[in-house]
């Protein structure tokens, strides 16, 4: 070597050695914030209940990064990674000075670049401003190595420096790189694979597997030498490890459960970690596969089709499918139809019966009749335009017969109806609910999958409403601390139990017409109900029992008629298939009656609580709250010591009924209740003053705080009212009777009077004339 190539190799040599000196000092003497070399800009996932990722999104630099702990990664990508960028990376301080003599020595005696001496360590430095590539960048990298290495622990470091590799693509870290060429997760490398990771940082582009497979391979295999050579793998490894194929492919991320996912993206964003759900990624998967396999036997007639799976004792949706195909449906997969705005059809009806048997203005076995109804220009029809006659309350809600379901609605009236409808989720009504008619009960109206299945769960739920939730541990739904979350109840048990019995059937086989065909029949109970929008633009089907609902729309977004589109038909096979492939019940998914059904004796003919005169009798289960005040009125004396039957002539205001005043059932306890109306007083006579709010009137008792009372305003149903409730009532001109019964079967009953204000000169008025 010539004297002048000594002396400067001495010179660098010298130099290098007071800039470590240096770096060494500066390094103990003046600590740094390692937060930018250590951050990672996410990828966001949300994940099911269980931790599992569903949905994955690019980051905002438009790259897939998913940073993972070190502990999650392969060893042998560790290993891979130590042997072929920095083998001394766990004994330096964050400079190499054998490193950067040997390249040093190297460079100068080349004449040119032939390697570099970065550590792992000087290359994480490069994620702040610091460019590397000038001289004083070089030497602010030696000043500011070792101070990044003292700031944090070596395994820090390193997670920091596998999370942020580029591998190719716009792929940033081991996970992200991992699952798009293997479909697994870093922590499941092997070691062939693990060196074919740490070979292509070298060259992202131009080492990138899926493009350039020889170059990868030949990288790969001088990575696994390296290895070897560092006794991070015996020669029998070795040799299995140079054998092996690349073995790469293109994996997709997880892209499950889109409409939810695309609604939580911002939170998910704002997450280091994955936004966690409460659905299941495992149930989510086959519902998809059900929903997107029942379509092409559908095509082209009806387009679309949406599920929704709820656990019921949590509230929690399970699985939200909101499209057959989130790219390819007919008038865009992207809109979410679980919660598009369609009529409902007949689905409401479970919800009604169950209002009127929970106010004791129908019993389960009451006959009602299915006949004509016609009023005015109104003249409704059963969906197979066929009559049955006189049914039984249960026959005609399974069954879904839509006269009765009208003679059910009536008696409870509509707005009574909507209180329920809105305190139980369901939206129907942008005008006032009295301008829709009776055709509510048939779907005259509009409501969304998700509501509905939020109604149903009262149902399930055995009259208690809980909003239905989606993203884990919300704070908004009161149970973070409680799964089970607060709840209010909204009808008595006996009344859902009701509707469970009502409803119970056998599901149909999959993809068959005829209801009533039946496969596993032993793999739970289930109750179900479907529904067929006015003009077959809508198709329904809910089966639920105490433990899942599931329910399911199909139809066509731009809302084209179909005649296939039959609840029966086609969404009911749907939701039988998407049961089967629930978990195995529990023992609790059916639910016991408990204390909450009792044995009624009835006329055997009218299905009403028997008299005297009842030709034939049986027993029936009623709810344990029905008030037995309406008794069976077909039947009387003939006059000639004999019985005689009078039956109503048509379904318009059919009842079979008269209200006793003082109901069969505990005798002694009717004197006890001392039941008596307090508001309004006995005569008490009210003056309208047209003002908003001022002619209304609150109905209470002596017992309206303690016991649940049912209320009567001329001899239509008023309302129950819960124990501190009152019923709010609209005055109207005229004399007027309130009745009210306790749950005991006590009665109470006033008369008062409505006055117009020109009557006032000539009549005395109660309080004022308004009403309170």
């Amino acid at each position: 070597m010539r004297p002048r190539t000594r002396n400067a190799l001495v010179a660098a040599a010298a130099a290098l050695a007071i800039a470590v000196v240096v770096a060494a000092v500066i390094a103990f003497l003046w600590p740094m914030d390692p937060a930018p070399y250590l951050a990672h800009r996410h990828s966001p996932v949300v994940a099911d209940r269980h931790g599992t990722p569903l949905h994955a999104f690019l980051n905002d630099d438009d790259h897939w990064c998913f940073p993972v702990p070190l502990e999650a990664i392969s060893p042998h990508l560790i290993h891979a990674t130590l042997a072929a960028e920095d083998q001394r990376f766990y004994q330096h301080p964050g400079v190499d000075p054998i490193a950067i003599a040997r390249a040093a020595w190297q460079n100068l005696t080349e004449q040119r670049v032939v390697s570099g001496a970065s550590t792992i360590t000087m290359q994480l430095l490069k994620r702040g401003d610091l460019d590397s590539r000038t001289l004083g960048g070089k030497i602010m990298q030696l000043v500011q190595a070792p101070r990044l290495d003292r700031s944090v622990d070596k395994d820090t470091l390193l997670e920091a420096y596998l999370n942020g590799l580029p591998y190719g693509m716009n792929l940033s870290g081991a996970e992200a790189a991992a699952r798009r060429y293997f479909g697994k997760s870093a922590a499941e490398l092997t070691a062939a694979e693990s060196a074919l990771l740490a070979a292509i940082p070298k060259a992202p582009s131009a080492l990138m597997p899926l493009d350039h497979p020889e170059r990868a391979r030949a990288r790969r295999d001088f990575v696994l030498q390296r290895m070897a050579e560092h006794a991070y793998l015996t020669d029998a490894e070795l040799h299995d490890a140079l054998a092996a194929p690349l073995g790469v492919a293109w994996h997709d991320y997880p892209r499950a459960a889109p409409h939810v996912a695309m609604r939580y993206r911002g939170e998910a964003r704002q997450s280091d970690t994955p936004l966690v759900l409460t659905l299941d990624a495992a149930m989510q998967t086959r519902v998809e596969r059900a929903v997107h396999h029942a379509m092409p036997r559908l095509r082209p007639e009806v387009g679309n089709a949406a599920a929704i799976v709820v656990h019921v004792p949590t509230a929690e949706v399970r699985a939200w499918v909101g499209s057959a195909d989130f790219f390819h449906t007919p008038g865009g997969g992207q809109v979410d139809a679980v919660r598009a705005r369609r009529s409902p059809g007949s689905t409401l009806k479970p919800l009604i019966y169950a209002l009127a048997l929970d106010q004791s203005a129908l019993y389960p076995s009451e006959v009602l009749l299915d006949a004509p109804w016609q009023e005015g220009m109104y003249n409704p029809e059963n969906f197979d335009r066929d009559y049955r006659g006189r049914i039984a309350a249960s026959d005609a809600l399974r069954l879904s017969l839509n006269i009765p379901a009208l003679t059910v609605l009536d008696r409870i009236g509509i707005p009574t109806f909507a209180a329920l409808a809105n305190q139980s989720g369901l939206n129907l009504f942008s005008k006032p609910p009295e301008s829709y008619g009776l055709g509510v009960a048939l779907g005259s109206c509009e409501a969304t999958l998700l509501e509905l299945a939020e109604s149903y769960r009262v149902l399930a739920a055995l009259g208690e409403y809980r909003t239905l939730r989606v993203l884990s541990g919300d704070p908004a739904d009161d149970s973070a601390d409680d799964p089970a979350g607060e709840s209010t109840r909204l009808l008595e048990r006996g009344a859902c139990l009701a509707i469970f019995n009502m409803l119970e059937q056998p599901l149909p086989s999959a993809w068959d017409n005829r209801v009533g065909v039946t496969l596993d029949t032993a793999h739970r109970r289930v109750a179900w109900k479907t529904g067929t929008s006015p003009g077959n633009r809508d198709a329904w089907a809910f089966a639920f029992d105490a433990e899942y609902i599931v329910g399911v729309w199909m139809g066509n977004n731009s809302g084209r008629p179909s005649p296939r589109l039959i609840g029966s038909q086609v969404s009911l096979p749907l939701v039988a298939s998407i049961v089967r492939a629930l978990p195995a019940p529990s023992p609790d998914a059916w639910p016991t009656p408990g204390d909450d059904l009792r044995a009624v004796t009835i006329c055997a003919a009218t299905g009403l609580p028997s008299t005297e005169w009842s030709p034939a009798t049986r027993t029936a289960m009623f709810p344990a709250n029905a008030i037995l005040h309406r008794r069976c009125d077909v039947f009387g004396p003939d006059g000639n010591g004999g019985t005689q039957a009078r039956w109503p002539s048509g379904p318009r205001s059919w009842d079979l009924a008269r209200v006793e005043s003082r109901p069969a059932r505990m005798a002694a306890a009717k004197e006890q209740s001392r039941l008596a109306i307090t508001e309004p007083p006995q005569g008490a006579q009210f003056v309208l003053v047209r003002q908003p709010g001022a002619d209304r009137l609150h109905l209470r008792a002596t017992l309206t705080n303690s016991q649940p009372l049912h209320w009567f305003l001329n001899g239509r149903h008023a309302g129950h009212a819960k124990p501190g409730e009152s019923i709010p009532i609209d005055l109207a001109l005229g004399d007027h009777e309130v009745s009210c019964i306790a749950p005991d079967g006590a009665q109470a009953t006033v008369r008062f009077r409505v006055l117009h204000p020109a009557e006032l000169s000539s009549a005395g008025s109660h309080s004022n004339g308004q009403a309170g």
